[in-house]
């Protein structure tokens, strides 16, 4: 007999119920029975939901009203931000206390189950999955996270009533202390009381820009051992939030689900009610809206980024931190250029484009280059960081990509700009290096080969940054060391499934 039963739990209601219940929530218990079959699903709510696809699977839940957590309920939050999120803090508690009384499987409700969970999971004592690297909201630094968004439970586990106990003392109004960083450090405590999954258990698609282009608007293979995907939907669902993704709880309809041909829509179709449940909103008036919202934002940011490129290059010296404004700044307007130059084949590659460039995930938007400074691409794929490059002023670039798919693109987009050179013949670093005196950047794509260059080259004395992504976190640690072996300065960043490396010269 297994030591989790088979029965999974769901938390909702925990705020006034202003919009009728959705279809990503339909979708999350109906994929939850079809594929799991549970012996029972409790539903737990304060408020209870109301609406068509409410009713239409109503009758499977078992509904149980709960109390508002006392300490969560009294927080006096001090970022604003966090505030509209009290209902999840409730909602932490809630399941815990559940998951220890009664044991079984919770999910959040914005999930949906992909396959069925493995037997081998029930006869563990508690489960939990990882979510990579976060940013830790005391230190800012980045650090591990177990994601409480998925979790097994034997009844009365030690893990579990452990984690319950110290809740309360970890709770500060952060999104994730209580939640995802105490468990991360209870499993290091009492490793033998918790079974750890990797990311591609439950989060295979990341909470990131190209983590929901990839759910929503492309179609890229779900991994065979993704049992569920976490939808993080309060990063998107508000049509007025266009930070992290332009799809919205708007979009999410019926019809998008049959037609959209994505991820999302091709996991989720089969677990669509038998005929269609009309829904009751206001989803053109909210499109309307947010494409308002859309271009008056992009009005008053390119407002912002006139002043900051004007203004703060000339004072950043005093206040070092207007580097980061200036930054994002110059990213917005090479962001709009880019969306009207650079041909990308689907959304996934579009938001690819947005991180490199709006959000600057290579940090190199603070500083200008010169047109004499050498940019290296190595691995150019779509040309983006060529495309940055040139834009901030370098006029010797060298884009170099040996796909021949990537490389036409390459090619179609960076073709006509002075001073860019796209290159197919994949040829050592050495060799490249031998003929620049400088070189300003040297960016590297994830191939692990091209890593191993790095480590074997001779000449890194004259190359001033290294930036790329790094394929392994294991592996990392021989490579810090001959990077400062050369003289280089070391920092990395976790990005969920990415670890972004930074290095740069000590001494020009």
């Amino acid at each position: 007999m297994s030591l989790i039963p088979r029965i999974y739990h769901f938390v909702f209601g925990l705020r006034k119920q202003v919009e009728p219940f959705s279809l990503a929530y339909y979708l999350c218990l109906e994929s939850c029975r079809k594929l799991n079959q549970p012996e029972k699903i409790y539903f737990y709510y304060h408020y209870e939901p109301y609406g068509p696809y409410w009713e239409a699977i109503r009758p499977i839940l078992t509904l149980e009203w709960v109390p508002l957590n006392p300490l969560v309920e009294e927080y006096k939050y001090r970022e604003a931000g966090l505030s509209p999120f009290r209902y999840a803090h409730h909602s932490d508690f809630v399941r815990m206390e559940k998951l220890v009384e009664r044991g079984g499987v919770y999910a959040d409700i914005d999930t949906l189950f992909l396959n069925p969970i493995p037997d081998a999971l029930f006869d563990k004592s508690f489960v939990i999955g990882s979510e990579g690297h976060i940013r830790d909201p005391k230190t800012g630094s980045s650090v591990a996270s177990l994601c409480n968004a998925f979790l097994m439970c034997e009844p009365s586990a030690a893990f579990g009533r452990i984690w319950l106990e110290r809740m309360a003392g970890n709770f500060d109004g952060s999104w994730s202390n209580h939640s995802t960083l105490l468990p991360q450090r209870l499993a290091e405590e009492f490793p033998e009381l918790v079974h750890i999954e990797p990311e591609t258990s439950f989060y295979p698609f990341a909470a990131s820009i190209p983590g929901l282009a990839a759910l929503f608007e492309g179609k890229v293979p779900v991994p065979g051992n993704a049992y569920s995907a976490h939808l993080w939907e309060h990063l998107w669902w508000d049509v007025a939030r266009t930070d992290f993704s332009l799809f919205s709880g708007a979009d999410l309809s019926e019809d998008y689900v049959r037609q959209a041909k994505t991820t999302y829509g091709v996991a989720a179709i089969a677990h669509l009610p038998k005929g269609t449940i009309t829904r009751i909103d206001a989803s053109g008036g909210s499109r309307i809206v947010r494409n308002l919202r859309i271009a008056l934002g992009d009005l008053l940011a390119g407002v912002r980024a006139t002043v900051s490129i004007a203004v703060y290059p000339s004072l950043k010296k005093r206040w070092p931190e207007l580097g980061y404004r200036l930054a994002m700044a110059r990213g917005f307007r090479a962001y709009q250029v880019a969306k009207k130059s650079l041909a990308l084949r689907n959304p996934v590659e579009a938001s690819w484009m947005r991180q490199i460039l709006e959000r600057d995930h290579y940090e190199i938007f603070e500083e200008a280059f010169c047109s004499d400074d050498v940019v290296i691409d190595f691995g150019a794929q779509a040309g983006v960081f060529s495309f940055a490059s040139h834009w901030l002023g370098s006029r010797q670039v060298h884009a170099i990509e040996w796909d021949a798919d990537h490389f036409a693109l390459a090619c179609a987009n960076l073709s006509g700009l002075e001073g860019v050179n796209v290159e197919s013949t994949r040829i050592a670093l050495d060799e490249i290096f031998i003929e620049k005196k400088k070189v300003k950047v040297l960016r590297l794509c994830s191939d692990a080969t091209v890593w191993r260059e790095v480590l074997n080259c001779q000449q890194l004395q004259r190359v001033d940054r290294i930036v790329g992504e790094f394929p392994s976190v294991e592996d990392f640690a021989l490579l810090q060391r001959h990077l400062e072996d050369q003289g280089m300065e070391v920092r990395i960043q976790h990005r969920q499934q990415e670890l972004f490396v930074y290095a740069r010269r000590l001494c020009k």
